[in-house]
């Protein structure tokens, strides 16, 4: 069920609020609708596979939409953060950790060694993304994929010492 679950919502709210909203766009001349998709938007990640079809199908739902609306002044991009600190990374970490029959803190430490900075970023970070494409200054900006990942590299790389 969780497979169901998560593309419900991940992929068709989305798809369903979106679609929503742009009569109402279209109506007021144009604006912005933002997709939240993740690292998982262009790369697989293990034990997540339902996840990552999601946020694949994004990509694709934003790219499209961009085509269809931009005659409209309707632009359409999708943020894609990596980890975000809380405790919904915490979570993840914990069930890796188990699958992996190894403590939480060593696979917080391979996530982290994946990431050029060395940390997972703040939500603060998606929220300043955010505001800079509802503002005029991003006005030519459509159909895109926009990472604040810390450059994170492959996650399904990770290979922990002793496997």
């Amino acid at each position: 069920m969780i497979g169901k679950n998560t593309l419900s919502v991940n992929l068709n709210g989305t798809f369903l609020c979106s679609k929503s909203a742009i009569p109402l766009l279209k109506s007021a001349g144009g604006g912005s609708i933002i997709n939240i998709g993740s690292t998982s938007s262009f790369m697989g990640t293990p034990l997540r596979s339902s996840y990552s079809a999601t946020k694949w199908g994004l990509i694709g739902l934003t790219k499209t939409w961009a085509m269809e609306y931009g005659e409209d002044n309707i632009r359409i991009n999708t943020i894609c953060p990596s980890s975000v600190n809380g405790e919904r990374i915490e979570q993840v970490i914990k069930r890796e950790a188990k699958y992996r029959n190894t403590s939480p803190e060593k696979i917080k430490a391979v996530y982290l060694s994946q990431t050029s900075l060395k940390s997972f970023i703040d939500a603060e970070e998606i929220v300043g993304m955010i505001v800079y494409l509802l503002s005029p200054l991003a006005k030519r900006i459509t159909g895109q994929m926009l990472v604040i990942d810390g450059h994170t590299e492959n996650l399904s790389m990770i290979e922990i010492e002793g496997e």
